[in-house]
């Protein structure tokens, strides 16, 4: 394993393939701080350039899964410039999670309040524990949900759904949030880490270019008409058939054997 990169409220590591980000200021509870958007987005710069990298898990340390912004950080918002400014760098670093060509795993084993939850929600795959909990109670406080949080329930649990947990200012167990098809799967506590590391090298051991591109189709797919879905399918098939990692496939399964997918983007010669 690599030795750990300290930032301000999380530090990441990498091994197996795998990018690892802790949220680990358990003291703050793990409250976004004014450097944390610049700071996640170049890490999650850095990731996405990093062709080892296969896979990236995002978790927490403590109690508290992330408050999301701290009071400190509010109070440093102090102008409408100053709030825009912090928002846009947010929703930024956000955006940049489902832009990543690596899917995102998240392991949440404790409540994500506000931006933490909607933090939690911006990734591929969320595997929770019965602990766990989804609170947006932005409309309490007189706001909108931040961290692209209404967007991201309108996309996953549905407009009327969205309207329900946002108007009300509805915390979620971890059942309810898998019932409202926010969450993938809900494990044991003990059984986190392990469920999490198992879907993560299970992923890495995928084709990559595959991966990334059903991922990529996937966040557009609002977006997209039919029409546009069929032409890009298309396109992409007219490469993916040449690939090493397509040739690897269909000799294992012509083999009967696990494939070892290792071209990615490399092409068969002929």
């Amino acid at each position: 394993m690599s030795a750990a990169k300290q930032y301000e409220i999380f530090k990441v590591e990498e091994q197996e393939h795998i990018a690892t980000i802790t949220l680990n200021n358990p003291a703050t509870l793990n409250a976004f701080t004014w450097n944390f958007p610049e700071e996640l987005y170049q890490v999650l710069t850095k990731i996405a350039e990093e062709q080892t990298l296969k896979v990236v898990v995002l978790k927490a340390e403590g109690k508290v899964f992330s408050a999301g912004a701290g009071m400190k950080t509010m109070k440093m918002a102090d102008t409408p410039y100053k709030v825009k400014t912090y928002m846009s760098n947010l929703n930024k670093a956000i955006k940049k999670i489902y832009d990543l060509p690596q899917p995102v795993i998240c392991a949440i084993d404790a409540a994500g309040a506000g931006g933490g939850a909607n933090l939690a929600l911006s990734c591929d795959f969320v595997i929770a524990t019965e602990r766990a909990k989804f609170a947006n109670v932005f409309v309490n406080l007189g706001i909108i949900p931040d961290t692209g949080g209404l967007w991201n329930l309108c996309r996953l649990a549905g407009t009327m759904r969205a309207k329900e947990i946002v108007m009300r200012g509805l915390t979620l167990g971890a059942e309810e949030a898998l019932e409202y098809g926010l969450v993938t799967k809900v494990v044991p506590s003990p059984d986190l880490d392990k469920e999490v590391m198992s879907l993560a090298l299970e992923l890495a051991s995928k084709p990559g270019f595959a991966l990334r591109s059903i991922k990529k189709i996937c966040n557009k797919m609002p977006e997209m008409t039919h029409d546009t879905y069929c032409e890009i399918e298309e396109d992409l098939m007219g490469i993916m058939f040449f690939t090493k990692d397509f040739k690897e496939g269909v000799n294992a399964f012509i083999e009967k054997r696990k494939p070892d997918f290792k071209g990615e983007d490399d092409f068969n010669s002929n």
